[in-house]
């Protein structure tokens, strides 16, 4: 199956508005290059699974990939388009 048709039936939305313990994959970034390239260094990519491990209202999410842990601005994660990983 095409990897782009995988996630057109899945509910998206912006990592900024996924909830804690949320488990989503990466779907997609509306970002330049050079912050694409900056994800992609940090493991988040297409199909890349992450969880939302702490969000606070008005400061950065705090994100885990693979076994790392990094903090994501509000709005670097309100540009990532990510889809509810399926249980």
């Amino acid at each position: 199956m095409d990897e782009a048709r995988t996630y057109t039936a899945e509910r998206t939305l912006p990592l900024s508005d996924a909830h804690k313990d949320m488990p989503v994959t990466f779907v997609s970034a509306r970002c330049g290059r050079t912050l694409m390239a900056r994800l992609a260094a940090m493991g988040i990519r297409r199909g890349a699974e992450l969880v939302v491990v702490r969000k606070s209202g008005t400061g950065p999410l705090i994100i885990a990939v693979g076994g790392s842990r990094m903090a994501l601005g509000n709005s670097v994660a309100h540009q990532i388009t990510v889809a509810e990983a399926r249980g």
